[in-house]
C-alpha cells in the first residue's frame, strides 16, 4: 500500500522526453537512481539493505533501454523494503528525487482528483445501461444477473408486494403490461407502480455493482422517469441534476458530453461544502498553522486538508514528543512535511485537496475531527 509503506520510501517522478528526444531518457533515470544510491550511502544505510532496495530500480532502468513506444508524458517509481511499483501518466511531471518516511504524492493527488470517475445510469423500460465513465474512455458495466434491464423482463420475473390482485384486460394500449396484475387505480398509476419497482430493483444491483467506489452517478432519461426513479433510490451520489431526453436518441457522445458537466459538478460539490465549513467553523474545528496542521495529520485528526499548489515544508515529527521540528534547509535530514501531512491524511481515511493558491483558505489548512 502506497500510503502505509514502511521505510525508507524512495519516490522518483520525471518527465518522460517526447519520441524525437527519448534516447535521454534512461540517461536520467540513471543518474536519478545514482543520487538515490548517494543519499543511502550519506544516511548509513546498511550495505544489503541497500542493495536490496537498488537492485530492482537499476534492472527497471535497464529494462527501459531502447524502448520507442510513448507510454506517457511523466514516470513515477515508488520503492521501498515492501513495495516496488512504477507507472507511467498522462501528464508532464517535474523532475523529483525523494528518500524519506513516505512516498512523495502530491503530484499524484492532482492527477488523480483531475481524472475522477463517475458513472451515468441510462434509463429505459426497454434498457437500462450503466456506463463507467474515465477522462479517455466510456465503457458499460452490466448489473448482476438477478437485475432486470427492461420493464417487461421485471414484470415477467416480480410484481410490486402491493399490487392487488386485480388483472388488466389485452387491449391496444396496454402493450408491454398485456396481462399483468393491476391494482384498482388507473393504468396509469399501476404502470408508475409497476416502473417504481423495477427502478428500485435497477437502484439495488446500482447499489451493488458500486459498494466499495464513491463516484457519482448521473442519471439519464425523460424527466418523468427520472423522476420516479430517485423516489426509490437510496444511491447516496446521485448527481442533483440529469440528462434529460430518450438517452438511446443521443448520438455521437452527446450522452457523455452532457453528462459529463454535471459528474464534474457533483466532484466539486464536495469540496466547496468543506471550503464553506471551514469558513464557518471555531478554531477548535480547523487549523492553518502549519505545525499544527502536520501535527494532527500523524495523529489521525484531519478530516479534510487544504493545500495550496507549490506549499513545502522540509523538517521532522518526532512521534515521541509529538512535535514538528522544521529544517531550515531542504536535504539536511528531514522530508517534505506538507507531502507527509497529506500521506497521513489519506492513511487515517480523510481527503486532500490541492488548490490554486487564491483558492486556498490558507496555505496549509484542515477540517478536523477533533
Amino acid at each position: 500500500m502506497i500510503v502505509g509503506a514502511e521505510g525508507p520510501c524512495i519516490s522518483i517522478l520525471e518527465p518522460v522526453p517526447p519520441l524525437l528526444n527519448r534516447p535521454r531518457r534512461p540517461v536520467r533515470l540513471k543518474r536519478a537512481i545514482e543520487s538515490v544510491e548517494q543519499i543511502l550511502s550519506d544516511r548509513l544505510v546498511d550495505p544489503e539493505r541497500k542493495t536490496q532496495l537498488l537492485e530492482p530500480l537499476y534492472e527497471f532502468e535497464a529494462s527501459e533501454q531502447g524502448k520507442e513506444e510513448q507510454t506517457g508524458s511523466g514516470l513515477v517509481i515508488f520503492r521501498s523494503p515492501r513495495t516496488f511499483q512504477h507507472f507511467y501518466v498522462s501528464q508532464t511531471l517535474d523532475e523529483m528525487i525523494a528518500v524519506a518516511d513516505h512516498f512523495y504524492i502530491l503530484p499524484l493527488i492532482s492527477i488523480v482528483n483531475s481524472g475522477k470517475i463517475f458513472y451515468i445510469l441510462a434509463l429505459s423500460q426497454k434498457h437500462v445501461r450503466l456506463l463507467r465513465c474515465t477522462p479517455d474512455s466510456t465503457e458499460e458495466v452490466p448489473l448482476p444477473q438477478r437485475v432486470p434491464t427492461a420493464l417487461g423482463d421485471a414484470i415477467q420475473s416480480d410484481q410490486p408486494d402491493h399490487v392487488l390482485d386485480n388483472r388488466s384486460a389485452a387491449g391496444p394500449t396496454t402493450g408491454s403490461m398485456k396481462g399483468v396484475m393491476f391494482g384498482t387505480s388507473s393504468d396509469r398509476e399501476a404502470k408508475d407502480e409497476y416502473l417504481l419497482h423495477f427502478y428500485k430493483q435497477v437502484d439495488q444491483g446500482l447499489n451493488d455493482v458500486l459498494k466499495n467506489e464513491d463516484a457519482p452517478v448521473v442519471l439519464a432519461g425523460v424527466e418523468y422517469e427520472l423522476a420516479l426513479y430517485r423516489r426509490v433510490s437510496n444511491y447516496r451520489r446521485l448527481a442533483p441534476d440529469g440528462v434529460h431526453g430518450a438517452p438511446d436518441s443521443l448520438k455521437g457522445g452527446e450522452l457523455r458530453r452532457r453528462a459529463e458537466e454535471l459528474g464534474k459538478a457533483s466532484f466539486e460539490a464536495p469540496l466547496e461544502q468543506a471550503l464553506r465549513a471551514y469558513e464557518n467553523l471555531g478554531p477548535e474545528q480547523r487549523s492553518s498553522d502549519w505545525k499544527e496542521v502536520v501535527k494532527a495529520a500523524y495523529q489521525g485528526r484531519v478530516a479534510h486538508l487544504f493545500l495550496a499548489e507549490g506549499e513545502k515544508e522540509f523538517g521532522v515529527f518526532d512521534s515521541t514528543t509529538q512535535t514538528v521540528q522544521r529544517d531550515e534547509a531542504p536535504g539536511s535530514g528531514g522530508e517534505d512535511l506538507v507531502n507527509a501531512a497529506a500521506v497521513e491524511t489519506l492513511l487515517h481515511g480523510g481527503l486532500v485537496d490541492i488548490l490554486p493558491p487564491e483558492k486556498a483558505p490558507a496555505r496549509i489548512a484542515a477540517l478536523l475531527r477533533y
